[in-house]
Parts: C-alpha cells; sequence; structure tokens
C-alpha cells in the first residue's frame, strides 16, 4: 500500500519537475554549494526577473538618474531609426540623426543655426545656459544675455555678418567710413533720387533746410542753362514777368518762342517746372512744379497761363529771364545731357508716370556714358562707363 502511494506521488510530481527543467537550464556549474554562475548562460528567465537591468529592447524602462562615473557614451541607438552618437565625450561633441536625410551634426564650440538644429511639429524651444559659452571675448550680462567683449576694436567680415536693417540703432558715438554712405535707391540724375555722401566731401541731397549756410563756391544749376547740364523735354519758355509762386494758382507770364510768334509754347495740363534762387534771406534754392491751364494770348510776343501749384515752396519768387520746362504729361519722356558731378558725364533718356515732382516717378531707359548711379533690377548697382538700356534690342 505504501508503494502503491509513493508511486502516484512520483507520477503527480513528474510533470511539475519536467515543466520546470525545460524552461531553466543552468550550465558551466552545479550551482551547489554557494558557487558562481554566470548569468549570460542563463536562458528561460522572464524580462522581470532582473529588475536592476535595462533591456536592449527597450521593454523595461530606465526610471531615477544614470551615473557614468566619468566614462563618455560612445553609442545610443533609441527608437524608430533615432540615433545619438557621442564622440569623446556626449557633451563635448554630439550628433543627432533623425533620418538618412535629416541628420545634422553639431560640435561644441561652433554656431548652432536653424539648418544645424531640425525640430517636428509644433513649436519646441531650444535653451542654452550663455554661462557655458562665457570667455575667450564672449561675457555674461546676468541676463543670460551673450554679449561681445571688445577690446581694440570689433573687426566684422561682411561675409558672415550682417546688420539687422530693421532695427533703431541709437548711435551715440563717432563713425568713421572710408567709402560713400547712401540711401537705396541713389541716383544723382536730375530730379535727385535718394541721398549719398562721400568721403572727399561730395554729397547729393533732393532738399536741404538749413539755419545758417556757408558757401565757399557757389554754382547755381538754373533749370535749362545748367552751366555744364541741358535738358531737353516736351517745351520750354522765358518768363516775361517776375512770378511769385502762389499757394494754389497764379498767372504766370512767359515770351512766345523764337520764330512762332502767337503760338502756344504749353499744353494745358502739362507739368511746368520752376527754379528759384533767392538770396535776399541767406539762401533758398529749389523747384516748384504746377499744371497750366487757360492760355491767353498777348500784345509784344507774350502769352500768359494759369499756373496751379502741385509741388514746392510758396511765396518764392521767379524773376523774369528764368526758364520754365515744360515735362508734358505722364507717360512722357525727356533727355538729361550733364559733365557735372562725379557721376558724369552721361547721356540720359527718361520717362516719368503720375508727376515728375517726386524723384522715385522717373525711370531711366537708357544711357550713355558713366553708369555710376543706376541700380538695375536684375544687374545690381551699375559702375563704369558704358550703354545701359532698360530693355536692349541689338
Amino acid at each position: 500500500m505504501a508503494d502503491q502511494k509513493l508511486t502516484k506521488l512520483a507520477n503527480d510530481l513528474a510533470p511539475l519537475l519536467r515543466r520546470k527543467l525545460s524552461t531553466t537550464t543552468i550550465s558551466g556549474g552545479t550551482g551547489a554549494g554557494g558557487g558562481v554562475v554566470d548569468h549570460g548562460q542563463l536562458t528561460g528567465l522572464a524580462d522581470n526577473d532582473h529588475p536592476q537591468y535595462l533591456l536592449r529592447s527597450g521593454a523595461v524602462p530606465m526610471s531615477g538618474d544614470l551615473d557614468m562615473a566619468g566614462y563618455s557614451i560612445d553609442n545610443i541607438g533609441l527608437i524608430d531609426g533615432f540615433d545619438i552618437n557621442g564622440f569623446g565625450g556626449l557633451l563635448s561633441e554630439l550628433e543627432i540623426n533623425v533620418t538618412a536625410l535629416q541628420s545634422r551634426t553639431v560640435y561644441g564650440g561652433d554656431g548652432i543655426d536653424s539648418d544645424e538644429v531640425l525640430f517636428g511639429a509644433g513649436s519646441p524651444t531650444l535653451s542654452v545656459d550663455v554661462s557655458d559659452f562665457a570667455g575667450a571675448g564672449l561675457m555674461d550680462d546676468g541676463s543670460n544675455n551673450l554679449q561681445v567683449r571688445v577690446g581694440d576694436g570689433l573687426e566684422l567680415d561682411g561675409s558672415y555678418t550682417a546688420v539687422n536693417e530693421d532695427f533703431d540703432f541709437d548711435w551715440t558715438g563717432d563713425h568713421t567710413h572710408t567709402g560713400s554712405v547712401s540711401s537705396s535707391p541713389f541716383d544723382s540724375a536730375d530730379p535727385i533720387t535718394g541721398w549719398k555722401i562721400e568721403a572727399d566731401g561730395d554729397a547729393w541731397f533732393a532738399n536741404i533746410e538749413a539755419t545758417s549756410l556757408t558757401i565757399k563756391t557757389f554754382v547755381s544749376d538754373v533749370t535749362l542753362a545748367l552751366q555744364g547740364s541741358e535738358i531737353i523735354a516736351k517745351s520750354k519758355a522765358i518768363l516775361s514777368r517776375d512770378f511769385s509762386t502762389p499757394a494754389t494758382t497764379g498767372t504766370l507770364y512767359v515770351y512766345d518762342l523764337p520764330g512762332q510768334p502767337d503760338t502756344a509754347v504749353f499744353e494745358a495740363g502739362d507739368f511746368v517746372r520752376l527754379r528759384y534762387v533767392n538770396r535776399a534771406t541767406g539762401l533758398s534754392v529749389g523747384d516748384v512744379w504746377g499744371t497750366v491751364s487757360s492760355y491767353t494770348d498777348l500784345d509784344d510776343g507774350e502769352q500768359s497761363w494759369t499756373f496751379t501749384r502741385t509741388a514746392g515752396n510758396s511765396g518764392q519768387t521767379i524773376y523774369s529771364g528764368m526758364v520754365a520746362i515744360d515735362y508734358g504729361q505722364s507717360g512722357d519722356g525727356y533727355i538729361i545731357l550733364t559733365s557735372l558731378g562725379d557721376d558724369a558725364p552721361y547721356i540720359d533718356v527718361r520717362t516719368w508716370t503720375t508727376t515728375p515732382a517726386v524723384a522715385g516717378n522717373h525711370t531711366t531707359v537708357a544711357r550713355v556714358g558713366t553708369l555710376d548711379g543706376i541700380t538695375d533690377a536684375d544687374l545690381g548697382p551699375l559702375t563704369g562707363d558704358g550703354i545701359y538700356t532698360l530693355a536692349g534690342h541689338f
């Protein structure tokens, strides 16, 4: 009877022992007597049997800090193709590969721009501590702003630096320039577009207002007779009487054209330019623009027109003998021949639209001579001597 019970117990325990022996295999030692077994020879263990280890599959998450104890990370393969590779220390040099087509490398000490750090969807923020970059000419202002420490001067290479044109600089010191300073665009052709100041003292401005003006040598460019320049426009006339530029409208008296008595020198609706030079109270030089209408033929080779001021100062006296230049109407053109200024000599063919009183409304369609001062939309600023056309046909 006892033998039967033992046999039955052995039969009941046999399946349990077979399952244990099939799932856990120990080789390289018996495990008896306190011996040490290499854990690499253990097979069939569940994932949670060794919680102190990280699984290569990533199935067990990591918690807490990773103490490198002075060692560097050579390579970490993350999930879904994201890799982090460290070279000689993770913090000094770091490469982040997102995909084969989006990989960027950032080395310690190099600048970081938008091409070197890529972000995915959303609006992530990249934060840095500027104290990590301080030293060798760089300093932290105490508010995590990086400042440049300048000794004898700061040399800027234009290929690596640019001025933010939208920033409102507050200049408090003196600035020395060996070249010219100008607006963009600038054109010295009459009427002047923008302004320019050169290192040798030459300057161009459309209009100047000054409390005091001291001139060593005065050269007056008086419209048609420009002492080295000439404007060929639609028409011209010589004032027969002094004319005070009106607040709105006034009567302008001019002589008939030589050899063409009783013939209108202008056409109703034309824009006429008058230039004044007034030395009565200091020096005042400028242009007054207006349209003409209401032609009246008078005796003794004289005619009158109603002049409606559109631009320029009122109350200025244009003396008899001065020239009135007729620029025609919107879309018309004119020719300038000049030998005055650093941008001369040249011959310009120009057109204008809307009103000729605005320099930006004039377009140079062709030039022969010095090309300085012309900025082409495709070629940029031009220099030297040559031939320029806005739309050439050769």
